[in-house]
């Protein structure tokens, strides 16, 4: 149950009872595979049982819902969804040590509760509360993160925003422009991994904090056109980094956040809001660990929200954005 977002594999007999649509969506953090079949089976299931026609015509319009809201998603290789033996496959991806499917669920016990410790009956998972999200610790490396969660997530998001209050402050004359930009680095390569991405524009947006002692914009330009790899690419993404800081005076409704989110960093996938802790930067040659939360509370999104380029809560001190660093990296190759 260590993952940040759930996906679960759920028999069309339980999803028919029509107890569970109010826990899925993006911005819950909570998905349904269709697994093992490539797209919702109506007809029978899991135990081969055969549903009333009554039962279909629910169970279509339920589906229906769920996919118009994004809660319906595959996360595992097109090969994973064609097999032959459909309950074997189902079996033998939920007793995996690290499937990207949390777990399944059953309307009633049957014999396949007992034949893998990863399938509950619903009300078995109501009653242990399993639908709760918890945090991770996972290595401090992008590579981490981004083989912990689904492709789905990257590879279908269209706004990406990457918050690190620290990760302007660069003091010369030590490199670290390949450790702090490498998240951003594995973001271009897991969304672009996606064949359907090939020549699809993507563009991110990175926010940090002016540096209180030391700032030069021209000293981080430089630094990071140094990621020659990220920035000579002929891949069609753009970032747009932005240095913010509070303003002096904000609007009475956002009082409460005066102060806040110093040290607290974020990444975000359109409505999917992660936090971390530390740092962005790479740290697995130290052998750092880092804890990562999904975040799909209000009062956080709107804080979350208020790093934007027309923010009433920051003003832009500088900003600049790949192409200029594209430009220095050919300047300095």
């Amino acid at each position: 149950m260590s993952t940040l977002v759930h996906i679960y594999a759920i028999c069309p007999l339980a999803l028919k009872t029509n107890k569970l649509t109010h826990l899925f969506g993006p911005q819950k953090g909570r998905f349904i595979d269709t697994f093992p079949y490539t797209k919702y089976k109506f007809t029978k299931s899991w135990s081969d049982n055969e549903l009333q026609q009554e039962d279909i015509l629910k169970l279509k319009e339920i589906v229906m819902k769920l996919k118009n809201n994004g809660s319906i998603r595959q996360s595992l290789p097109r090969d994973s969804y064609t097999a032959d033996d459909k309950i074997f496959k189902l079996l033998e991806e939920l007793n995996k040590k690290n499937s990207k499917i949390t777990l399944g669920i059953i309307n009633e016990t049957s014999r396949l509760s007992d034949m893998s410790h990863c399938i509950f009956t619903l009300e078995k998972f109501q009653d242990e509360n399993l639908f709760n999200l918890e945090p991770v610790q996972l290595d401090q490396s992008p590579h981490a993160f981004f083989g912990h969660i689904p492709n789905f997530l990257i590879s279908s998001a269209k706004r990406f925003r990457l918050i690190d209050p620290y990760i302007f402050e660069i003091k010369p004359p030590k490199s670290t422009a390949r450790t702090r930009l490498e998240f951003i680095w594995q973001l271009v390569k897991e969304y672009y991994a996606d064949d359907t991405n090939e020549n699809q524009p993507m563009t991110i947006e990175v926010y940090g904090r002016k540096p209180l002692d030391y700032f030069d914009l021209s000293v981080v330009k430089h630094h990071f056109a140094g990621f020659k790899e990220l920035f000579q690419t002929n891949l069609p993404f753009k970032i747009n980094f932005f240095i913010v800081e509070e303003k002096k005076s904000v609007p009475q409704t956002l009082k409460e956040f005066k102060g806040k989110g110093v040290h607290e960093r974020f990444f975000c996938a359109d409505a999917l809001n992660f936090s971390f802790e530390d740092s962005s930067e790479d740290r697995s040659k130290l052998n750092k660990k880092q804890t990562w939360r999904y975040e799909p509370m209000n009062n956080l999104r709107t804080f979350i929200n208020l790093y934007d380029e027309h923010s009433d809560f920051f003003d832009v001190v500088a900003n600049f954005d790949s192409h200029q660093l594209e430009i220095l990296a050919r300047e300095t190759a």
